[in-house]
């Protein structure tokens, strides 16, 4: 599920459990009112997993969600479309500041290094904060008919951001095998979804992300 990435900052990943990665600048540099819709979005996204874990999706409404948050019922709709998408963050939001980070890698990093910094940017943008990360876990032990709508929203983000990645590629100077490159994105991404299954928590699911990154660099790099 997608978390709030509505900030973008150039950098190299950080271990697991800082919060300085490209897509996001850390709370310290924000203004005060980005500060508070930052606050605002995630108060919203907490509501949501909590009231659906509890009720299920059919029984909660916008106007909850937006009391449970806090803000007004027009407040909830300057952060989300729908309370789906409150639930499961803004898929396209970050497919587009992943395309972003991609775009601003330069032209001579290796394919697969870039692949590699895509994955532990998401990785970390789903785990950074340690107790959402427990919510959302307990959404989906609780309340598997949101299967659906989950898997819907990981397809968007693996769409997005496998077409960014194949689309530096195909920019390259010197392309590889035509094929190579989306190979290569599919395997970054769907590594960062094996450790979220696998890990028992979010620094097991960096650990374990680590361990298959490495793995593949050997057959990809």
């Amino acid at each position: 599920m997608a978390d709030d990435p509505m900030s973008h900052a150039p950098g190299q990943p950080s271990a697991p459990g800082t919060t300085s990665l490209p897509v996001e600048e850390p709370e310290s540099e924000l203004g005060a009112r980005e500060r508070k819709k930052r606050q605002t979005r995630l108060a919203l996204h907490g509501a949501a997993l909590d009231l659906v874990t509890a009720r299920g999706l059919t029984a909660v409404t916008t106007d909850d969600i937006a009391r449970a948050a806090g803000v007004s019922p027009r407040t909830f709709f300057n952060y989300f479309p729908t309370k789906e998408a409150a639930l499961t963050g803004v898929a396209e939001v970050l497919v587009e500041r992943i395309a972003e980070l991609v775009a601003d890698r330069p032209a001579e990093e290796p394919q697969w290094e870039t692949c590699r910094l895509v994955a532990q940017t998401l990785c970390h943008v789903t785990t950074r904060d340690e107790e959402m990360w427990r919510r959302r876990a307990q959404l989906v032990a609780n309340r598997p008919e949101v299967a659906p709508l989950l898997y819907g929203v990981e397809r968007t983000l693996e769409v997005g951001v496998v077409d960014a990645l194949v689309a530096r590629a195909e920019s390259a100077v010197t392309p590889g095998p035509p094929w190579q490159p989306r190979m290569q994105a599919l395997a970054a991404v769907n590594a960062v979804r094996v450790a979220s299954e696998v890990g028992d928590d979010p620094a097991e699911v960096h650990r374990v992300l680590t361990e298959i990154l490495d793995r593949l660099e050997r057959a990809h790099a």
